[in-house]
């Protein structure tokens, strides 16, 4: 994608560059308005805000070390949890003893009211009554521990509440807001900047088998906060950004967010880079309010729900610089502002054949089932620059998209699909053949694990690819392809064809005459003589007239048995002497028959001399073959052999042969010569150096005489002298003359004087040296073999310059071709034979010579090529001559016979075929006699002439038959006209309709099939063509996905190295991945205009995207713009004053007459619109056509075609309108009474089996007020389970688009003001669009069913109101005449109503004009769940060719969304009515189709829907009573605080009492790690006061306990009111039984081990699917590296522990010195054990994290 836009005849639009400028000034408009605090986010979740680890939430927030957190692979992704919240089931508070409850509270029961021991008792005694104070205490100290669980309880659910918010905030809008986990909140002072600067996208998942809610995030994923940087908040513009780059490497190489060591560091570090006096602090406790301290930050994570903040501006810098530079093209930016209109004025022919009403074509190719609108936009796009595709709700536009994505990737083409929303491309590529996903990456959210994915498979894909193999495959698909396309394009006008025919009269002899008429007369007169007649013309009159056919009856009968047969074969045939071959020429032509027998025969015997192959022959009359081991010899191959032959190299010098043979054989001295080239390559540098001296041998002397090599040692000692020159003393000494001993070196008779002319002098020496030893090692090598190459010969050619240059250039070569000379001469014939799959082996004896071994080849190769020459001349010349001869031969006597079928003929063929030449002229001469007879019978032979043109076969009958039966004139004339009607049936209706019907649909299911095959094949071939030169997306492909693994799961130390080298490798191998699918917003931190450019950009939803979409036009060559404008567009929802926009709009696009539509409100679907091509996509196929038809009627004028059959829908009922008694209260958007129905419908759907398995959404018409209020209702009242179960999530209208529910409840919200005397509410009507909009998205988002909740009268609507239409149309859908499609209006035909009369008598269920969406259907039948439709093809019903093209396109368009069809033909039915219905009886008993007693039909109200408003209005009763009970209760509450000092416990008295309140969170001190939540809703602290309560529950429900399943153990205790029941002391006394610490001496049932718990002894008891995670859990650490052994601290009762032989366990005692323990396995036989604590490891005892189980 690393494309050059082409600007040589191109100048950029500078209207481009202006928009380009204004958008960019937009967006800095609009982030100085950033909201930068967590305050002014949606939702926020802080450390503070969960509470501490225990039995029902795992947290790890705040987490130290990176370690702790756990890992999970979520959706094929490494993820940390960091925080799961179980669903709690808070316990009653337990009930008072019966005398206390008269002076209590009457909200007593709530954790939020304190009540004393102390007041309580002093109101007894105040009453006068007598108080049992230790009864009183034991209440006070249950109820207060109580207190203390449910408050802790509460905290949690509040949690859980907050945390499925934010789970449907995310899904409703999962593209404009954003759930993340930050740290390094950056503060101000007036916290008006209150922002993490690093964060990780957070995500959120309910799971249902746990009942938690789990948020996560992805490992190594860490996020700067860029956003800071670009706001114009004062406090931050004083901060230097410079650095911002390498402070946002450093964060996002960091492991987490949180639990990373190198955290406090890297923030500190480079913050101080930002602004030195930054202060940074571990936790907000650590926070010093100093009145100086202008930004802090607080090294603290935060869960934050916030709006997306998605700055493009980087982005638009870039497009503006590449569109400045020429490297993108404005072209499709000048499409919109109106400049280049000529890119989209094309007109191209609209498709008319009929595989375009199935999206077929001969060039198209779809991998899904397509329609004509499909094949029109690659129509319109190809020839255009922009397209405009209007995709009405549930129109397929994915499936369009995928179709359009298919097509290209095939064609080679780059392809970004984007879109305004996620939810649009979510299952994009889902809809893609598998093949290919791997080159269509969706980057959806902040992961590149599908990126990770897809460059692994593509750089696999690319290693292994065979481009000529893919290319023959390629080539012969779409051969098949083009094949199978004509072949079906005949059958289907064959079919036009045959019903045209059905419903039309038959013309006999140029008159119509009815079907029925033309069968009557077929039955009624017999032409079963007169087979002769078969082919007769049906418009001719009988031939004969009377007269003529009296004298031909007369004639036969009587005069023709006397005539000879000589005449007889005289007369038969118009036959040339001249046309028959001559007895030479055939023999001429069998010798050379045999001639061709006896070379090839000769070349067969030379070839097996020299190979090794089988070689043989094969002549016969159609080819000359020469094969080698059964592989023939091509006419290709011998051609590429001539070629090779041509530039083959030959050794004609016997040293080059014994050099070849040496090379062949592996004797050659390597040694020597690599020796020689080194020398050779020595002697070129040595040259160039002495060369450059400038110096030669003439002008040197040393000594008086000539230069030498000895000559080194004098040069040497005078070098030295003239370095280091002697001192004064030296000289004395030693007598040294400098100047006299340099003169002993003359150059150019100067005495030699410095340094560097000794170094001229070495190289010149180093060169005399070289050229001595080389001149051996040559002509030991080369010249005493060759006399022209010996090194004298060499001297004298070069005279002496640059010896080494011309040995290298003129014999090295020579040398290596010698060398060479099998793999350049005899390696490339064997090739060529191989690659046309014969494996030729010349034979070579390698026992030779090596000079005889390649001189024996060189024979066998000029043998071979002699041979394989020879046999082709034979075959283009004496096999085509022969060949010629005999076809030329056969023909003449073929055309004999057939002139003259008889003795003389035959006889003649069958001596030329055996080859007896006699016979043949034996015969010949007797032809030749018979034709030279004249022709006796002129009168009989005209009248045969005359019906010879007419009847052929009946003159040729009355020639060859002696017998013949006349009737008279009249008679013949009846039957000719019958056989007329005969044969014009059979003409018309001869095809089998049902056979002709498979092979239409067997055809196209193959053409599919073949597309998606071809889409597959050539899509990988492009790519690999692609990127076949491009060396660095390979390299970046190889390196990356080493690095990958490297990365491991990225725990190293050099991880983060790996991991920055990884992302380089690719940024470069993102080149290789074709197509991109991302939203909008992911393209500004994605795409890198200056090197990525596409050939078609596809948007999605193009009606919800903004001005912000319209600098990605520059990215692509071509647009396709989906999307529709009846549909939620542009809020325009941007904090810029409209003053402020017309400013902008002024200065930047002065010169744009339409400029004041670029503001935020107009969608990219309405900029493109006016300038492009457009399609409108009519097929629906989501909704049930009740539904839709809403949107149809009122918004598309009914150019929808709803196609979904609504019986297949599972609920009965698609529209439900409910009028609630509602009320909007002030200017609040919630209707209370409307929420409260829909929340009371929804929990009734939820228990009826009817909506098992059907998704739910709530959409508010009024905002978003509305459906968080619903909401939050729903998580107050709904199981989580059952919510995540049916996919529910609430929102609005704009949320919903691009997404679709089973069933949709609408609230409308608006209500009259209940204080407003105003008649009328306040007017929607068509002019408010935005209104109009939403109404149509949130109508069609409900695939089966919609409820539409209003509290409004439609008589306080005026009649143009949008809402009064939509109560009305929900009232009277079923009644409404909508706009039908012409077929509706035909009437029935007699022919129908007999076939459903006959179907009906055989007991099948039908039903007539059936409808599907707006088609109908002459009638189905229906069985078992199944449907099959019937046509009835009649001679008054669809008759006009127009009527019958639409009735096919109809069929072809039914039966491509799965519906079959049995057409019955009138013709068949008039002819033989009980044999074709009883063909259509065992038609649909093969097809499954049975009869069935048909009861008597009639509508049935709709029990489904009516047991849910009852159920619903029930619900709305009862949680309207208790609304009103939390009232009274909450005011009960308020006056009771007044009091609450007078109920405070007193500590004194607490003390007197010796009463003693354990800490809840006492058993938090043991880590819990299991995060189940199978807790029976009591905690430890309350069990052993609540003993005997449950000891009874327990007796009373054993027997249900014994086939209950463990979720039973989830619902919490019962709690039983009896005056005994405290009777026990708090010493340890419970019923009078002993009770000692946190044991409890339980009864219960033993055959509780049996069923769905294991129990160890009396500790406790875990589930099976514990067991089963415990289990898992002890594998994988038993296998683990490190294995998790006990320590003496780890030793306790009821501690679990895992052992590879007994499986789970738990320590059932310890002694007291703790030498031994007891443990107690519970599924292996109870086995017991005791083991001393130092041979834990030995016993390989692993410790588990997790609990028991209490006994109940």
């Amino acid at each position: 994608m690393n494309v050059t836009f082409d600007t040589s005849n191109h100048e950029v639009s500078r209207k481009a560059i202006q928009l380009i400028e204004f958008i960019k000034a937009l967006e800095a408009t609009k982030n100085k308005d950033l909201k930068l605090s967590i305050n002014d986010c949606l939702k926020s979740i802080s450390v503070n805000d969960v509470p501490e680890a225990g039995k029902y939430i795992y947290n790890k927030l705040n987490v130290s070390n990176f370690d702790e957190l756990e890992t999970e692979v979520i959706d094929d992704e490494e993820c940390k949890i960091i925080l799961e919240v179980f669903k709690v089931n808070r316990i009653p508070c337990p009930e008072p003893p019966a005398e206390l409850k008269s002076y209590l509270v009457e909200n007593w029961n709530s954790s939020r009211t304190v009540i004393t021991a102390n007041k309580l008792v002093s109101l007894i005694h105040e009453a006068g009554d007598e108080v049992d104070v230790d009864r009183v205490d034991k209440w006070i100290g249950l109820r207060n521990r109580w207190v203390e669980e449910d408050s802790y309880l509460c905290k949690i659910d509040l949690l859980f509440s907050k945390l499925q918010q934010i789970n449907n905030a995310i899904q409703s809008d999962p593209d404009r807001i954003e759930f993340i986990l930050g740290n390094a909140v950056i503060n101000n002072l007036n916290k008006s900047i209150n922002y993490p600067l690093i964060y990780t996208k957070a995500r959120i998942r309910y799971i249902p088998e746990k009942n938690s809610i789990q948020v996560y995030c992805p490992s190594n994923s860490v996020k700067f906060s860029e956003e800071l940087s670009y706001s114009k908040h004062d406090d931050l513009l004083s901060l230097d950004w410079s650095n911002l780059v390498s402070f946002k490497q450093e964060a996002e190489l960091m492991d987490f967010v949180v639990g990373d060591s190198s955290l406090d560091t890297i923030i500190t570090n480079n913050c101080r880079l930002l602004n030195p006096n930054i202060k940074v602090f571990s936790t907000w406790s650590d926070v010093v309010e100093y009145t100086n301290m202008e930004l802090y930050i607080v090294l603290e994570p935060i869960l934050v729900l916030r709006d997306v903040n998605t700055s493009n501006l980087g982005f638009l810098n870039k497009v503006e610089e590449s569109l400045e530079q020429n490297i993108l093209s404005g072209d499709l930016i000048d499409v919109v502002v109106g400049e280049n209109q000529s890119a989209n004025s094309e007109d191209i022919e609209i498709r008319s054949d009929w595989g375009a009403i199935n999206g077929q074509s001969s060039n198209v190719f779809f991998t899904k089932p397509a329609n004509r609108a499909q094949l029109e936009i690659v129509d319109y796009i190809d020839h255009n620059k922009s397209v405009v595709v209007q995709g009405p709700p549930g129109t397929g536009k994915t499936h369009t998209i995928a179709n359009l994505i298919g097509h290209y990737l095939s064609k080679g083409k780059t392809i970004l699909v984007t879109s305004s929303t996620s939810k649009a491309l979510g299952v994009l590529r889902d809809k893609l053949p598998k093949e290919i996903r791997p080159l269509c990456v969706p980057l959806l959210d902040q992961s590149e694990t599908e990126i990770s994915k897809a460059i692994e498979v593509i750089s696999e894909q690319l290693q292994q690819y065979n481009s000529e193999h893919y290319r023959v495959q390629i080539k012969n698909l779409v051969n098949e392809y083009e094949h199978t396309y004509t072949e079906l394009e005949s059958y289907r006008k064959k079919l036009f064809s045959i019903k045209c025919k059905e419903n039309r009269h038959l013309s006999i002899q140029n008159k119509p005459v009815p079907i029925k008429n033309v069968v009557e007369t077929i039955l009624n007169i017999s032409t079963s003589d007169y087979s002769f007649w078969n082919y007769i013309n049906p418009q001719l009159t009988f031939p004969l007239s009377d007269i003529d056919y009296k004298f031909l009856v007369e004639y036969i009968s009587k005069i023709r048995p006397t005539l000879e047969e000589s005449h007889l074969l005289l007369q038969k045939s118009d036959i040339k002497i001249e046309d028959i071959p001559v007895v030479d020429s055939l023999e001429s032509n069998y010798k050379l028959k045999k001639s061709i027998d006896n070379e090839l025969e000769s070349i067969c015997n030379v070839l097996n001399d020299i190979l090794e192959n089988a070689v043989s022959s094969n002549f016969n009359e159609q080819s000359l073959e020469l094969q080698f081991d059964s592989k023939l010899v091509t006419s290709d191959l011998i051609s590429e052999l001539k070629n090779i032959i041509q530039n083959r190299v030959v050794l004609t010098d016997p040293y080059w042969i014994e050099l070849a043979g040496d090379a062949l054989s592996g004797t050659e001295d390597t040694n020597q010569w690599h020796k020689l080239y080194a020398s050779i390559e020595k002697g070129m540098v040595l040259y160039n150096a002495y060369y450059e001296t400038g110096l030669s041998l003439e002008d040197i002397s040393v000594d008086n005489e000539p230069i030498s090599i000895e000559s080194r040692n004098i040069v040497s000692h005078v070098e030295n002298l003239i370095t280091n020159p002697p001192s004064f003393i030296s000289r004395l000494l030693k007598s040294i003359n400098v100047e006299t001993e340099c003169a002993r070196i003359r150059i150019k008779d100067q005495s030699i004087s410095s340094v560097d002319e000794c170094k001229q002098l070495y190289c010149l020496i180093d060169y005399m040296s070289w050229k001595e030893s080389f001149a051996s090692l040559w002509d030991d090598m080369v010249g005493k073999y060759i006399e022209k190459y010996s090194f004298l010969s060499i001297l004298s050619y070069t005279k002496g310059r640059n010896i080494a240059l011309w040995c290298k250039e003129h014999v090295l070569s020579e040398i290596e071709v010698a060398k060479s000379w099998y793999q350049l001469s005899v390696i490339p014939v064997v090739e060529l034979f191989n690659s046309y799959g014969i494996r030729l082996s010349i034979k070579d004896n390698i026992l030779t010579t090596p000079a005889t071994r390649v001189k024996n080849l060189i024979n066998n190769l000029e043998k071979l090529e002699k041979a394989i020459f020879c046999f082709d001349d034979l075959c283009n010349k004496n096999f085509v001559t022969w060949k010629t001869n005999k076809i030329k031969f056969e023909k003449q006597l073929s055309d004999l016979v057939r002139k003259a079928d008889n003795q003389i003929s035959k006889s003649i063929f069958s001596s030329y075929e055996k080859n007896d030449f006699n016979k043949y002229r034996t015969w010949y001469d007797t032809l030749v006699y018979a034709i030279a007879n004249t022709n006796k019978r002129e009168e009989y032979d005209r009248i045969l002439d005359d019906l010879d043109r007419i009847v052929p076969e009946w003159s040729n009958f009355i020639r060859e038959n002696t017998a013949l039966n006349f009737k008279s004139y009249e008679e013949m004339q009846s039957i000719w006209f019958a056989k007329q009607c005969e044969i014009s049936y059979h003409e018309n209706f001869s095809d089998d309709y049902e056979s002709l019907l498979n092979r239409i649909k067997k055809l196209s299911e193959l053409l599919l099939n073949l597309a998606k095959q071809i889409v597959v094949k050539k899509s990988w071939y492009e790519r690999a063509c692609t990127t076949a030169n491009n060396k660095d997306v390979h390299t970046a492909l190889a390196s990356w996905v080493t690095l990958i693994r490297k990365i491991g799961k990225g725990t190293g130390k050099s991880a983060p190295m790996y991991r920055k080298q990884a992302m380089e490798q690719l940024s470069i191998a993102k080149d290789a991945i074709p197509c991109w699918i991302m939203p909008i917003n992911k393209i500004y931190n994605t795409i890198n205009p200056s090197s990525m450019k596409f050939d078609l950009i596809i948007v999605d939803e193009a009606s919800q995207a903004d001005i912000n979409a319209l600098p990605i036009l520059a990215l692509g060559d071509k647009v396709i713009v989906v999307g529709d404008d009846k549909q939620v567009s542009p809020s325009g929802i941007v904090k810029i004053k409209d003053e402020e926009i017309h400013s902008l709009q002024n200065n930047y696009l002065s010169s744009f007459p339409n400029r004041v539509l670029f503001d935020f409100k107009t969608s990219l679907y309405e900029f493109v619109r006016p300038l492009s091509r457009q399609v409108l996509l009519k097929e629906h196929f989501r909704c049930v056509s009740a539904i839709i038809n809403y949107s149809n009627k009122y918004y598309y004028d009914n150019k929808i075609i709803p196609l979904r059959d609504d019986s297949i829908s599972p609920l009965k009922t698609p529209i439900v309108p409910i009028y609630v008694d509602g009320f909007r209260a002030g200017n609040s958007k919630i209707n209370k009474h409307e929420a409260e129905y829909i929340v009371s419908a929804i929990e009734a759907c939820f228990n009826n089996s009817y909506y098992d398995g059907l998704s739910f959404g709530v959409i508010s018409l009024l905002g978003n007020e509305q459906s968080e209020y619903i909401y939050n209702l729903i998580t107050e009242r709904c199981d989580p389970a059952d919510i995540e179960k049916h996919s529910l999530i609430c929102g609005d209208a704009a949320q919903f688009q691009g997404d679709e529910r089973d069933v949709i409840f609408l609230s409308l919200v608006d209500a009259k003001q209940l204080d407003s005397d105003n008649e009328f509410l306040r007017k929607i009507d068509n002019s408010n669009i935005t209104f109009r909009q939403r109404f149509n998205v949130a109508v069609s988002r409900a695939k089966n069913q919609i409820w539409v909740i209003y509290s409004m009268h439609p008589d306080s609507l005026r009649d143009d109101d949008i809402r009064k239409n939509l109560l009305y149309y929900c009232e009277n859908y079923g009644n409404i005449e909508f706009l039908k499609d012409e077929v509706n209006s035909l009437s029935e035909s007699p022919f129908e109503c007999d076939v459903a009369t006959y179907l009906i008598d055989q007991g099948y269920s039908i039903k007539q004009q059936y409808p599907v969406g707006n088609y109908r259907l002459d009638m189905i039948v229906e069985y078992d769940n199944k449907k099959i439709a019937i046509e009835c093809d009649g001679e008054a019903y669809h008759s006009t060719e127009e009527q019958i093209r639409r009735d096919l396109e109809r069929q072809t368009i039914l039966e491509r969304i799965g519906w079959n069809f049995i057409r019955i033909r009138g013709s068949e039915y008039y002819k033989s009515k009980n044999e074709t219905l009883q063909a259509l009886d065992n038609r649909l008993k093969s097809m499954g189709f049975y009869s069935e007693k048909v009861e008597g039909g009639h509508l049935l109200t709709d029990t489904v829907v009516d047991t849910i408003k009852q159920e619903a209005t029930k619900l709305c009763s009862i949680h309207q009573l208790e609304h009103k009970h939390e009232v009274a209760q909450r005011k009960l509450f308020e006056e009771a605080e007044t009091d609450n000092n007078e109920f405070i416990l007193d500590s004194e008295y607490n003390k007197d009492k010796d009463f003693e309140t354990p800490s809840l969170f006492e058993s938090n001190k043991v880590v819990i790690e299991s995060r189940s939540n199978d807790g029976d809703g009591l905690s430890e602290t309350l069990r052993p006061d609540f003993y005997s309560i449950k000891q009874k529950i327990l007796n009373s429900n054993v027997t249900e306990a014994k086939s209950s399943n463990f979720n039973n153990f989830n619902k919490p205790a019962e709690v039983i009111e009896s005056s005994g029941e405290f009777e026990s002391d708090h010493e340890g006394l419970v019923n009078n039984k002993p009770v000692s610490g946190n044991q409890e001496s339980i009864m219960y049932s033993e055959d509780w081990a049996d069923k769905d718990i294991y129990v160890f002894g009396d500790l406790g008891y875990i589930t099976k699917l514990e067991y089963a995670d415990f289990l898992a859990e002890g594998q994988r650490k038993a296998s683990g590296r490190q294995k998790n052994f006990f320590n003496n601290n780890m030793i306790k009762v009821g501690a679990m522990v895992y052992n590879a032989r007994y499986g789970v366990g738990a320590i059932y005692t310890v002694d007291k010195a703790q030498k031994y323990v007891k443990v107690i396995f519970g599924e292996t036989d109870k086995h017991e054990t005791f083991i001393r604590p130092t041979c834990f490891t030995q016993e390989k005892l692993i410790l588990l994290r997790g609990r028991l189980r209490p006994m109940l």
